[in-house]
C-alpha cells in the first residue's frame, strides 16, 4: 500500500475487534434475554446458539457490506432475509 500501512495487520486488527465487539453484544443480548424470560435451563445454554448465530450474521453482514454500496445494504439484507 502506498501509505505504508500493513493490509494485513489493518486486516487481522479490524478482524480482532469485530470479534471482540461481537461477543460482548452477544453476551448483553443473552443476559438481557435470559433475565427477562428466566427459562428453567443455565445461562451456557443459551449463549452458544446465540453465539453461533452472531458470528454468522456479522459475517453476512460483511459480506454484504462488500458486495453492495452503503445506501442499499439495508435495503438488500431486507430483501435476503425476508
Amino acid at each position: 500500500s502506498s501509505s505504508g500501512m500493513n493490509v494485513f495487520a489493518y486486516f487481522q486488527s479490524r478482524l480482532l475487534v469485530n470479534s471482540l465487539d461481537v461477543i460482548i453484544q452477544t453476551c448483553l443480548f443473552t443476559a438481557v434475554y435470559y433475565l427477562i424470560r428466566q427459562p428453567g435451563v443455565t445461562f451456557w445454554k443459551f449463549l452458544l446458539p446465540f453465539g453461533f448465530t452472531a458470528y454468522a450474521a456479522s459475517g453476512w453482514g460483511y459480506l454484504i457490506s462488500t458486495l453492495v454500496p452503503p445506501r442499499h445494504g439495508p435495503f438488500i439484507v431486507s430483501l435476503i432475509v425476508f
